[in-house]
């Protein structure tokens, strides 16, 4: 396992929607991928991931993304830039994540 994934934990108030897909949340908080070393199937540079709130991962330098598999997981804070967005910026794009996702099922 890469030096930078760490299990610490449970995670509750995530919505498990089917076996394996975590729901999207309702958030304002978003990461974009800017290094994928040894994540290139579930990570892909550029992309846009919600960040699912854990305090406790963020204190050991982690963060916990809904990747490309429709999981969250943590990954160390190193390999995105994080963004804040305007709750009306953030409702906008959580609703065009849900309508892609939508679409590709």
């Amino acid at each position: 396992m890469p030096q930078d994934f760490e299990i610490i934990g449970e995670i509750t108030e995530i919505g498990e929607i089917e076996e394996g897909e975590t729901e999207i949340p309702d958030t304002n908080r978003f990461a974009i991928c800017i290094r994928n070393t040894d994540y290139k199937v579930s990570l892909t540079p550029l992309t846009v991931y919600p960040v699912i709130d854990d305090p406790r991962a963020e204190e050991t330098g982690m963060i916990r993304i809904i990747d490309e598999s429709r999981e969250d997981y943590l990954h160390a804070i190193e390999r995105f830039v994080l963004l804040t967005l305007s709750s009306r910026d953030a409702h906008a794009l959580v609703h065009a994540m849900k309508r892609h996702r939508d679409a590709s099922d």
